[in-house]
Order: C-alpha cells, then structure tokens, then sequence
C-alpha cells in the first residue's frame, strides 16, 4: 500500500511539474516576447526617426 502511494505521488508530482513548467514556460514566453517585441519596437522606430531625420539633413544640405 505504501509502495503503491509512493510511486503515485511520485509519478503525479512528476507530470504536475512537467504541465506546470510548459504551462509557465509557455506564459513567460509569451510576456518575454511581448516584452522584447515592445522594446525593439522602440528602438527600431527610434533608429528609424534618426537614420530618416539624418538622410533628410544631407537631402536638404545638398540641395
């Protein structure tokens, strides 16, 4: 009976931590590549503004 018990728990704690980890594994994921999308937005629209601001510069100075 205790045997039985063990090897139950062990094997439920097993497949609980497997789900539980791709369940957490899945949602920061998620939030990191939000969080990553959100920030190389940024600085890709802050590259952007400068690379145009600075081609408008040289446009305007040659001409």
């Amino acid at each position: 009976g205790s045997y039985v018990s063990l090897h139950l728990c062990i094997l439920v704690s097993l497949y609980l931590g497997i789900f539980v980890s791709l369940y957490l594994g899945t949602f920061v994921s998620w939030y990191l590549c939000i969080f990553v999308s959100f920030y190389l937005g940024i600085f890709v629209s802050w590259y952007f503004c400068i690379v145009v601001s600075w081609y408008f510069c040289i446009f305007v100075s040659w001409y």
